[in-house]
């Protein structure tokens, strides 16, 4: 096997697609072009799969620190970006088609009969995301207790994983549209530049 280094990797930038990817890391491999053995290794030596879950996975059971309280404000926020950003380049996507081929790309075939089914559907679950990212950000600081203040941020956690998977589904369902790559260029805005540039 050949020997690899994770030395000079952006790891918070991988740790974001990470995030994004909901750990799948496969996709973050061929997302960020980066060997899959690098983010495994990261992945390991940092307990990425504990930080997902604790950041925009479940409830944990123990009451969390300040500190990772506001990393997980933080990672639903640029998530919440991230996703915004995804459905704008879906809608620049549509925009560009004409009205004949939108109607086709939004009539799947029915299961029953093989026929095209116009359906609203995918379009209404793009239209709840973006008001979800955009609640997300848009978020104004209001007295609340601490305690139906994560409540709040939980449901949106889930709620902006769910959100993802189903417009990387959609995107993956148009032609020529790929939502791994679709995430790579929205990722992108996030990574670090060296004095070139240039990404790790």
């Amino acid at each position: 096997m050949s020997e690899f280094s994770t030395e000079g990797y952006d790891g918070a930038y991988i740790f974001l697609a990470y995030l994004a990817f909901s750990g799948n890391v496969t996709k973050v491999s061929i997302a960020l072009k980066i060997p899959r053995e690098v983010i495994e290794v990261l992945a390991a030596k940092d307990e990425w799969e504990t930080k997902l879950d604790t950041y925009i996975g479940l409830r944990s059971e123990e009451p969390l620190s300040e500190t990772d309280r506001a990393i997980r404000r933080t990672a639903t926020h640029i998530l919440a970006c991230h996703l915004r950003d995804i459905i704008g380049r879906l809608i620049d996507y549509l925009h560009a088609r004409s009205d004949e081929t939108i109607v086709a790309l939004l009539s799947p075939r029915s299961a029953r009969n093989n026929r095209p089914q116009f359906s609203l559907r995918a379009l209404g679950d793009l239209c709840r995301a973006f008001s979800l990212a955009t609640k997300i950000i848009n978020r104004t600081s209001l007295e609340k207790s601490e305690r139906s203040e994560e409540e709040i941020a939980e449901k949106e956690r889930l709620k902006v994983r769910r959100a993802l998977d189903k417009v990387g589904w959609f995107a993956d369902s148009l032609p020529d549209v790929d939502s791994v790559g679709l995430q790579s260029q929205s990722l992108a805005k996030w990574a670090k530049t060296d004095e070139g540039g240039q990404t790790p």
